[in-house]
């Protein structure tokens, strides 16, 4: 392939080969100026760009503004790398000279991933802040060289931005260990000795569940019932009681605990140390844990015995029955069936997919949907265990062939099993209680000296980091070899002196910490490099430790929440704050056990706590949402993520809100308050909101009503200057707006409360029903009667419709005339708003 430069009459050199006539007509930099792609503008970024456009690419990226943190790395086929590389190396050195980091650089395709990513990947991908450029010769690929590229690109980033995901929930799974150490300590036994006999069924909530549940429901005290923990409406709805529940779901979000009445107070709960802490912290009745926990938590390892388990809580739930002893141990109601038109072997079906990026919610089986990857790994895990556990005699087995379809998990049916005359009592076996206060004690008396380990490790990568600066400050050969000897000193100790804490960062394999290279002084790579090298590589230890030691601080918090609950003499007003605070408003649920030998008038009913049990529901799951405790709510400040167009965080803001005005916490709506202080319009408008509901407490009706003013006026301004949409802000204008109605309601304001209501009515037509009736008890007979009949033709199923329309008098509304002038009035105070009300959507639906 002959590459030649071709000038055009813009002066620029360009090889006609790859770009052709694309810089005859334009030039490149009114050319990349029409594309939004060449926009390198964001911060802390990695933009990989396929191709450099003969190297106008390259200008272009000297020319514009490249974001703080941001780097660029264009790829190139090795022939062509080689020809821009010889017309560029002096442009690229100096848009890289005196930088702690590259900002721009030029790779072959053979070495990009090695030089790219050397580094720290992990840093990119955090917040997901890699994107890949097509160039305009990659568009175009007339040589057809760029689209193979493109294609083996884009299969590197697949696989290490799923690596990252699996590194990423690792590191929950720590996180998670160290605080619910606090909660539940107790571990399974080994192996005891039960009568071979004995039968388990691991119940999941999959189709299969109903080939079987009513043989299990009819043998259930011949069976122990081991149920999943997503299962558990299922088993409720069917009368079944189980004798164990596991879970082994770090992600609470994608658990829906049961209704707190209905579950079971007395069936213990089995889970992984990295549970999600609270599904532990609100489960009414026992717990223990199974699984690993970090040894540096407590000083004597003896007693830390392990349990292997994986990481579904189908798998969890057989690592328990085999580690119980059972001889015959049945999964109901767990399908995850391997696709048949793919190869058999999971391995080689791992190996030829790629994988997604991102995972939605999990199934009884433990697995993440969302890909067929993920899907495998599910499968293949639940298969190496039951390999093992069949190797000699079959002990797993399925009780559908509808379900598992693995030759390792044999099927065998209801009549070739043999059942015990009873049941095992598993209270017997395993002690579930919560952690003693004087484990509690010891724990306690643990967390400093972790603390001080991380802190050593802290202590050793800041001095390193300061070295490191301190060279590319001075950019000085004699500095720089004085920072490598100092850092390899530092490498040599760091191990020596903190080697427990610093291994718990590699507690769970996978960890970027441990697959990156701190560079040695006898490497064949420059100086540079290797600077580089180490500057993330002791970046990564600092953000680690200092992780690690905010996790410790929380476990130190919640032990105190603990003894605050074995106490006495403690407050119950208190106990209701912290949970407030600690993100677990259900813990009142679990205090019913906690409590015996204290005072019954302390103790806490939870029908007692709020009589309205859809409020309570509602707050539990406004607290369950995603920015809850007012340590997030400082931090959603800190980041100003609200004042992004990310409409979510206004509506959890007033969720938040709303919560705390019905639990009456009024101290802490002033504080929440004090948080919104920001020039900002999102928080003027939720501050605004927050003044409306304390003046509502403090029964100040009419400053509560110009405060919702307020807030309708701010999304009017917001609306017209297009900023927003109206999807964006309809949960606030909808409590405003009902809010200001039933003020006006009270205060006897019936035009006022006329007008709010009717532009309720028409943004979200739910409230047709309530502004029908308001206008027939004043007298608009016929725009009630109107608005009623053209609601039932919209949503026939509207029953309170139907009901109130039938009340009418058809002979009196023939005599009546309809209020036009009112109702232009609501659409023209509407439209402020929102402008034209009928080209907004049905919300309701």
């Amino acid at each position: 392939m002959s590459l030649i430069f071709k000038t055009n009459q813009w002066d620029e050199a360009y090889i006609e080969l790859l770009n052709r006539f694309d810089f005859d007509t334009i030039s490149s930099k009114d050319r990349y100026r029409q594309c939004s792609e060449f926009d390198f503008s964001k911060k802390n970024h990695l933009y990989i760009v396929i191709g450099s456009d003969s190297g106008l690419l390259i200008r272009h990226a000297m020319r514009c503004k490249i974001g703080k943190g941001t780097r660029i790395a264009i790829i190139e086929p090795e022939h062509i790398h080689d020809c821009i590389r010889q017309k560029y190396d002096s442009l690229l050195r100096k848009a890289n000279r005196g930088k702690n980091d590259l900002v721009l650089s030029l790779h072959k395709q053979e070495f990009w991933i090695d030089e790219v990513f050397e580094e720290a990947e992990n840093r990119w991908f955090t917040d997901d802040a890699v994107s890949l450029v097509h160039s305009l010769a990659c568009t175009e690929d007339y040589p057809g060289c760029y689209y193979p590229l493109s294609i083996a690109v884009n299969r590197v980033l697949s696989e290490k931005r799923t690596r990252f995901l699996f590194d990423k929930g690792l590191r929950q799974y720590t996180n998670h260990m160290i605080s619910n150490a606090a909660d539940s300590k107790r571990l399974l036994p080994e192996k005891p000795a039960i009568d071979p006999r004995q039968c388990a069924v691991i119940v999941g909530r999959d189709e299969s569940l109903a080939t079987s549940i009513n043989w299990i429901t009819k043998n259930s005290d011949k069976l122990l019932i081991v149920a999943l923990l997503e299962a558990s409406e299922q088993l409720l709805d069917a009368g079944l009681k189980p004798d164990v529940v596991v879970c082994d779901n770090p992600g609470s979000e994608t658990i829906h605990m049961p209704r707190s009445e209905k579950i079971w107070s007395d069936v213990p709960l089995l889970h992984s140390s990295h549970v999600a802490p609270r599904i532990v912290q609100q489960w009414p009745g026992p717990s223990s844990v199974v699984g690993k926990t970090p040894q540096w938590l407590n000083s004597n390892s003896a007693i830390m015995a392990e349990v292997v388990t994986g990481r579904m809580s189908s798998t969890t739930a057989a690592s328990v029955c085999l580690t119980l002893g059972f001889r015959q141990i049945l999964l109901c109601g767990i399908d995850f069936c391997q696709d048949i038109s793919q190869p058999a072997d999971p391995q080689t079906q791992l190996a030829s997919l790629a994988p997604l990026a991102e995972v939605s919610r999990e199934t009884s089986s433990g697995v993440h949907i969302g890909s067929t990857f993920l899907r495998l790994m599910a499968i293949q895990e639940m298969e190496t265990l039951a390999k093992q556990a069949n190797q000699e005699t079959p002990v797993i087995f399925s009780l559908s062939s509808l379900s598992i379809q693995s030759p390792w998990i044999p099927t065998r049916t209801i009549d070739e099993l043999f059942l015990p005359d009873q049941k095992l009592d598993i209270r017997t076996i395993i002690d579930c209680q919560q952690t003693s206060p004087q484990q509690l004690d010891e724990l306690k008396s643990n967390i400093p000296t972790a603390i001080a380990g991380f802190l050593g490790v802290r202590k050793y990568a800041s001095d390193a980091l300061r070295s490191i600066h301190k060279v590319f400050k001075s950019q000085s050969q004699s500095g720089c070899r004085q920072c490598f000897r100092q850092l390899d000193k530092l490498q040599r100790q760091l191990p020596d002196y903190c080697h427990d804490f610093l291994h718990a960062s590699q507690f769970n394999e996978g960890f970027e910490l441990a697959r990156l290279d701190p560079g040695q002084s006898d490497e064949a790579s420059n100086e540079l490099t290797r600077l580089r090298k180490s500057l993330h590589y002791y970046n990564n230890i600092e953000q680690t430790a200092a992780g690690y030691i905010n996790q410790l601080n929380r476990l130190k918090t919640r032990i105190e929440f603990r003894e605050m609950e074995s106490d006495c003499d403690t407050r119950l007003e208190d106990l209701l704050n912290f949970w407030t605070r600690d993100n677990t408003p259900g813990r009142a649920l679990k205090l019913r056990t906690l409590q015996t030998g204290r005072d019954s008038s302390r103790c806490i009913d939870p029908a007692d706590a709020d009589a309205d049990a859809d409020a309570d529901a509602d707050a539990e799951q406004a607290i369950a949402s995603s920015v809850q405790t007012f340590d997030e709510a400082e931090q959603l400040v800190d980041d100003k993520r609200i004042r992004s167009d990310n409409n979510r965080h206004v509506g959890h803001w007033v969720k938040i809100l709303l919560y705390m005005h019905r639990s009456d916490e009024l101290g802490e709506l002033r504080s929440l308050c004090d948080l919104l202080e920001h020039p900002d319009w999102h928080y003027t408008a939720l501050r605004s909101f927050c003044r409306g509901l304390i003046a509502e407490m403090e029964a100040n009706e009419g400053q509560s009503a110009a405060h919702y003013q307020a807030v309708i006026d701010y999304c009017s301004t917001r609306m017209e200057s297009t900023e927003s949409s109206f999807m964006e802000l309809h949960r606030l204008i909808e409590e405003s707006l009902l809010r200001l109605t039933q003020i006006n309601t009270k205060r006897e304001q019936t035009e006022a409360a006329q007008l709010t209501l009717g532009m309720l009515c028409e943004l979200f037509p739910q409230y047709t029903v309530s502004y029908a009736t308001l206008l027939a008890s004043t007298g608009q007979t016929a725009l009630s009667y109107e608005m009623l009949r053209q609601r039932i033709l919209e949503t026939p199923d509207d029953s309170e419709a139907l009901h109130l329309f039938e009340k009418f008098d058809v002979d009196l509304l023939n005599s009546a005339n309809s209020d036009n002038q009112y109702q232009a009035t609501v659409r023209d105070a509407l439209s402020a708003i929102v402008g034209d009300v009928k080209a907004k959507p049905d919300l309701a639906a």
